[in-house]
This record gives C-alpha cells, structure tokens and sequence, in this order.
C-alpha cells in the first residue's frame, strides 16, 4: 500500500489542544512535524506493517481521542484523532507492558 500520510506541526496540533495558554507555551518550543491522515488509512498501516492492533483508548478533555496500538513483539503507537477527523502518530516504541486497570474500590455497606 501507498503511504498517503502528511504531516502536521505540532505546534498547530498541542496549541489547539491546550488553548491560548497552549499556544504561547508551543510558539517557545521547536517545530516538529508529525506524520497524520485518514483514519482510516493510518490504522490500515499499523495493522499491516507492523501487525498492530488497538489495546487502549479514551476521549482527551480536548476533544481528541486518543488511541494506544501494540504488536505482538511490544512496539507501541500513540495516535491521536483530532474532532474533524484527520488521525496524527503521536509517539512509538518498544516493550510495551500492558497492565489491568485498577480494582474499583468496595462499595459502602451504609
């Protein structure tokens, strides 16, 4: 399959999330440039190339979800889908260790 990612500059993408006082603290950083695109096309790839599969995810306050995918192996990928649908990597790595969630506490006998 043909990569049709793009890129993104983080910057854009942390000072949308974190709001004005996320783009004065992104505008002091260095411009770094993530590869994004399609859903569809991005998890397409980590499930093929790398034997992938989605372990976690949740909602960020932002609006973002946020997506945790490993691989048999232990390699690891972040991604995070912005509300308007565009799907950006947000970090990799190995030796991921899984653990369960904790144990709710017991509820109150009163």
């Amino acid at each position: 399959m043909q990569s049709s990612l793009f890129a993104l500059t983080l910057i854009g993408f942390f000072a949308s999330a974190a709001g004005p006082a996320g783009a004065s603290a992104a505008a002091a950083t260095a411009t770094v440039t993530v590869p994004c695109g399609p859903r569809p096309e991005v998890v397409a790839q980590l499930a093929g190339r790398h034997d992938e599969r989605q372990v976690a995810f949740g909602l960020a306050r932002s609006g973002q979800v946020m997506e945790l995918w490993a691989g048999p192996a232990g390699g690891w990928t972040l991604l995070a889908t912005l509300p308007s649908g565009l799907t950006c990597l947000v970090a990799v790595g190995e030796r991921l260790d899984v653990r369960p969630p904790p144990a709710a506490p017991p509820a109150d006998p009163a």
